[in-house]
């Protein structure tokens, strides 16, 4: 008999529990028509009990449990050896599913939820005793497209064979609509069951699965959660991971639960949350102490956004041959101009006067008014609808009630009403600035409201930090509000308008085009593109919070990265952050090196396409100033002497072979049969260029003659394709002697570490002439000095070493495609021998995650010419089967299980270092089989997937208790299947 399960889990598979300590296990009996398998995240298993197939040396018994064939029986023992660390909450989720063909096998359905608890949580029936409810949320587009079952479901199709020729032309619409978004596999809010009482203890369990647009932020409207440490209303999920939150409901009612990614939402991943009155005595919540007015009204206006009619990162005009002629050239398209609607703050309920902003907020651009509160206050908005479409207003992080939604019936034209909402108490926490970000916008058609301008910054700040007037007590902050979108114009509601305005006339036809529609995709902050933004000026040593916002599509992630400086972040150190749409992050900086610097995504399209701006750091007299443009004689130590790290260094072009082994790491296929799914990858005849490339990548040599390369030994015999590590401690210098021995020019860039302009290796415009050292021309040699300043190293909350990237930033995106990248590791003082190895683990390992696009090297044509040549004389980048042969998803440069040289021994302590870099799709979610890591910060985070933000890097560390032969890959879909897979193993004692 079926064991039931709650009816909102719908599609998704049983909670299975248990405590750290615990044996489980698993008796799986396969009563469908195709061999599928149970593989779990988060626990500890010997290979008779994975349940994942590759190619990982076992055979037998040993391979029974990676394919359960139809009608048969395999029992899985899953040990619990780990489980939540002590900042964790009492249990944390895992996802669990079936590994035969990753991306088929979860598409068809084989999900579910694993959570492990601390010890003493679980009462005898398996059911928590700490939370009265326990909900699950997966977020996922189910892309029926690769279901086991496509076939099968053709036959509900109105006409079969039309379907079926549709389908092998891959037809786009047709593509589209078996994608299927949806929570626990429900769509447009068809969800029943999700519900819990008001005052109950409620146990979220949020958790995605799938491909580049799963990346997921969950909104829970009206209602409040803590969320690791912090107190939210949106939590976020990656492909492979899973999320705990804890919630007190408070507010009887229907509550919207819906994605953030405008996609997502617009397609129908929404439920509704039942609040019921189950009379608990905490279930409403508490009075509060201070209630604080605001006069918005929306209003239409034209926006420019580019107002300077140049792009300011490179100093050129925006119409004279660059990409940016795309959108702002108005005599091909509609150009830089367009209508929209933002929210514009009045003094009272009069409507009459408006709110000028200040000096200070110059840089806000688009966005709304700064809306402050204190935790416990009560908000209350006053809104008046001037423009000629229906709109509203919600909030991230406030309780409210249903008739408060922004997303029931919106405000009509000329309308007014209010708005309640409450603060909750302790959304900041330890260590936090006084205040923390939170967006505001209007919902009564998410996708085209935000994207019609109807955006805002909610500040939430600590009781006390408030004057009267709203104003915060310490003005000696410098507040920055970054609202980092791809406004698409395609989806707001004002393009008729505009092209009315500007005289703009296209048929239906021609705004249907690929063309026409990217060219209204505006990619900015808070408005600007091309560095328009004006404002982001301050002082060396002044206070800066940068308050930093995204709202976008399911790829728009964004990752903003600060030349010439660091922040800190919940006691890390950084120099880019990552967000997901409907994401918010809170940043205090202290600039010390003086200059104009770029800040911009490091996603590569995103800063392409404009989303990028400059900031400035003088030296004001009336500020402390330690002169740094020549650290290299001013950095004094009270300590220690400094040491300097000397490194030669060549760009060398070299012939690379992404696969010299071309079988399926996965399935054992070799990858020259052409139903493999990786053949398109490997496929190499006179019009496919196969394997080997040219490219060039960074050597180290033992002396600045250049003549005697480094030979790699065995602990740097995994890092492929990448560069040298550079190691050094806080309060080093490093010096790097760079010889460009390739044919064109390049450079050497650094993540996070403190140089002046003239070693900085950046190629814009930043008022300096430019150096050498910005482009370093071929058979040319360099000098770059850097410093490793404190805030350069290991925050308060990192572990005793930090990672960052260098590579090339003449042109950063063809560069890096071309192959100069490479890793530094930074360390805290003493942490590092005299060989340069770390004292206090066994062993290190360094990962890049990225997606090679060779139609982007700068050796392409070489390559087609050596390796293609029925290409020559074609239109080949016209051609998408080559376009995609040419995309190389690898780790180190290496492709379906290629990489060697991940080895340790069983009980060793391993720290790996997880880099990625590269497009709007780059984000990975880094997963281990067979053991779990730690990530170290504040609050220290056990787990199995990481996720890596293109631009970012991160430290976990291993604990390698579970000796064999394991893989480490990245868990999204098409990376998966198209090669993002090494081994790792580990020996036992």
């Amino acid at each position: 008999m079926e064991w039931p399960k709650p009816e909102h889990m719908a599609l998704v598979g049983p909670i299975i529990r248990a405590e750290v300590g615990d044996v489980l296990k698993i008796r799986f009996k396969n009563k469908a028509s195709r061999a599928y398998s149970i593989y779990s995240h988060g626990v500890s298993y010997e290979k008779p009990s994975e349940g994942a197939l590759y190619m990982d040396g076992s055979s037998g018994y040993g391979k029974e449990d990676d394919v359960v064939l139809p009608g048969n029986v395999h029992n899985y023992t899953w040990f619990i050896k780990q489980g939540p660390s002590e900042s964790d909450p009492p249990c944390i989720p895992y996802v669990y599913h079936s590994h035969i063909n990753l991306a088929k096998d979860t598409n068809s359905g084989l999900i579910g939820v694993l959570l492990i608890c601390k010890k003493g949580t679980l009462n005898y029936d398996h059911t928590r005793n700490d939370v009265s409810t326990e909900l699950v949320v997966l977020s996922k587009a189910f892309d029926e497209n690769h279901s086991w079952y496509i076939d099968h479901n053709l036959k509900q199709c109105g006409s079969i064979v039309v379907c079926k020729r549709t389908r092998k032309m891959g037809e786009t619409h047709w593509v589209e609509s078996n994608i299927m978004r949806s929570i626990n596999g429900r769509s447009f809010s068809n969800l029943e069951g999700l519900s819990a009482c008001a005052g109950d203890k409620v146990a979220w369990y949020f958790l995605s699965f799938g491909d580049e647009m799963d990346v997921h932020s969950t909104f829970v409207e009206g209602q409040v959660m803590d969320i690791q440490h912090q107190r939210k209303s949106t939590a976020s999920v990656y492909p492979g991971t899973a999320e705990a939150a804890f919630m007190i409901p408070h507010g009887p009612g229907s509550y919207r639960v819906s994605s953030m990614m405008e996609d997502h939402y617009e397609d129908g991943m929404s439920a509704m949350f039942v609040v019921n009155d189950c009379l608990y005595p905490n279930a409403s919540l508490p009075v509060t102490t201070k209630t604080r007015m605001y006069f918005l009204s929306i209003e239409e206006d034209a926006w420019d956004y580019a107002p300077s009619g140049r792009d300011q990162l490179k100093n050129t005009t925006l119409t004279e041959g660059s990409i940016s002629n795309l959108f702002f050239d108005p005599t091909a398209k509609i150009g830089g101009k367009y209508i929209k609607a933002r929210y514009i703050q009045y003094m009272d309920e009069t409507f009459l006067s408006t709110v000028d902003r200040k000096p200070s907020e110059k840089h806000m651009g688009i966005i709304g008014p700064v809306i402050r509160v204190e935790e416990g206050d009560e908000l209350i908005i006053y809104l008046k609808n001037k423009a000629k479409k229906t709109f509203s207003f919600t909030a991230q992080s406030l309780y409210s009630t249903p008739e408060n939604s922004g997303y029931a019936e919106g405000l009509f034209a000329g309308s007014e009403r209010q708005y309640k909402f409450q603060v909750p108490t302790n959304v900041t926490k330890p260590g936090d600035p006084d205040c923390v970000v939170r967006m505001y916008f209007s919902a009564t058609d998410y996708t085209r409201d935000v994207n019609a301008g109807l955006i805002g910054p909610l500040l939430i700040c600590k009781k006390g930090k408030l004057q009267v007037d709203n104003q915060p007590v310490d003005n000696t902050t410098k507040e920055f509000f970054l609202l980092f979108k791809m406004f698409d114009e395609n989806k707001a509601e004002y393009l008729d308008t505009t092209m009315t305005t500007y005289g703009s006339a296209f048929t239906h036809a021609q705004r249907q085009e690929e063309a026409f529609m990217l060219s209204n995709r505006m990619m900015s902050i808070n408005g600007y593109s091309f560095a328009n933004i004006p404002g982001l000026d301050m002082c060396s040593n002044d206070n800066v919070v940068w308050y930093i916002m995204t709202i976008g599509h399911s790829t728009d992630d964004v990752s903003p990265h600060f030349q010439g400086q660091t922040f800190a972040d919940s006691g890390r150190n950084s120099d880019t952050v990552g967000l997901t749409s409907g994401s918010t992050k809170t940043v205090r900086m202290v600039p010390d090196m003086p200059g104009t610097w770029a800040l911009l995504s490091v996603v590569n399209e995103q800063d392409i396409m404009g989303m990028n701006a400059k900031y400035t750091v003088n030296a004001c007299q009336d500020r402390p100033f330690y002169p740094r443009d020549n650290i290299y004689t001013n950095v004094q130590s009270p300590t220690y002497a400094p040491m300097t790290r000397r490194f030669a260094i060549a760009a060398t072009e070299v012939n690379w072979d992404y696969a010299s082994i071309q079988s399926d790491f996965v399935s054992g296929i070799g990858l020259n049969d052409p139903r493999a799914d990786g053949n398109i990858y490997i496929k190499h005849d006179k019009n496919f260029i196969g394997t080997v490339y040219k490219k060039a990548v960074y050597k180290a040599y033992m002396d600045v003659s250049f003549t005697k390369p480094v030979t790699r030994g065995f602990d740097a015999g995994h890092l492929g394709i990448l560069g040298p590590v550079i190691q050094a401690e806080v309060g080093d210098f490093i010096e790097i002697l760079f010889h460009n021995n390739a044919s064109r020019p390049y450079s050497m860039y650094a993540h996070g570490l403190m140089t002046n302009k003239s070693n900085e290796g950046y190629f814009y415009s930043d008022g300096r002439p430019i150096t050498g050292q910005h482009s370093v021309a071929p058979g040319q040699t360099v000098m770059y000095r850097w410093y490793v300043a404190a805030r350069s190293g290991p925050g308060k909350g990192d572990p005793n070493c930090v990672p960052h990237l260098y590579y090339s930033a003449v042109d950063r995106t063809r560069d890096v495609a071309t192959g100069l990248v490479g890793p530094m590791e930074i360390c805290r003082k003493g942490t590092l021998d005299q060989s340069n190895r770390r004292r206090d683990v066994s062993r290190e390992f360094h990962l890049l995650f990225k997606m090679f696009n060779e139609n982007l090297s700068w050796y392409l044509d070489d390559n087609v010419k050596q390796h293609a040549p029925g290409r020559l004389g074609t239109q080949f980048d016209l051609d998408s089967k080559f376009e995609e042969s040419n995309k190389k998803y690898s780790i180190n440069g290496e492709l379906y299980g290629n990489l060697k040289g991940l080895m340790m021994l069983q009980n060793e302590t391993v720290v790996w270092y997880l880099y990625a870099l590269g497009t709007k799709t780059g984000l990975n979610t880094v997963h281990f089989n067979g053991n779990t890591v730690v990530r170290q910060s504040k609050m220290n985070k056990r787990t199995d997937t990481i996720e890596v933000y293109p631009g970012m890097s991160e430290a976990v560390t291993m604990f390698a208790e579970n000796a064999g032969s394991w893989m480490v890959n990245s868990n999204v879909d098409i990376h998966f299947t198209s090669g993002m897979i090494a081994p790792y193993k580990v020996f036992p004692l």
